[in-house]
């Protein structure tokens, strides 16, 4: 096992970080989840901007890979939410920023199995999911 791998169904100590590594953690957390409006500004602030250059047309092809990179952004800032409100799991890494932590009530979780999977198999995992999908 490599360094800071643990093996399933053994837990493993729970750090205790000092109240400046907890806001410091909290404002990384607060920094992903603006990650849910880099789609809303390409889409309706960028296009606007670039549109109107000359050479727009010959440079669709990397507008399309950039709106694609900003929904799968959104995507993971999405499993960024369901990790912090989930509830502490005996198999999680001990390092594991849960809103727990900052005296929260965890909700259980904000995505349903079925959509957490489909984040998994579209954003997170290389598979052919996408390319076998109706």
């Amino acid at each position: 096992m490599g360094k800071g791998e643990h093996q399933k169904g053994k837990e493993m100590p729970q750090i205790k970080p000092t109240a400046a590594q907890m806001d410091r953690a909290f404002e990384l957390y607060y920094n992903r989840l603006f990650r849910f409006f880099v789609p809303y500004l390409w889409i309706n602030r960028i296009p606007p901007i670039i549109e109107t250059l000359p050479e727009f047309p010959a440079k669709h092809a990397a507008v399309v890979v950039v709106l694609n990179a900003c929904v799968e952004t959104a995507l993971m800032g999405l499993r960024d939410l369901d990790d912090f409100f989930r509830p502490n799991r005996r198999n999680d890494k001990p390092n594991s920023i849960r809103a727990s932590d900052f005296g929260f009530r965890a909700p259980n979780r904000v995505l349903s199995f079925s959509e957490r999977a489909s984040i998994n198999t579209h954003a997170a995992h290389l598979s052919y999911a996408p390319v076998l999908a109706k």
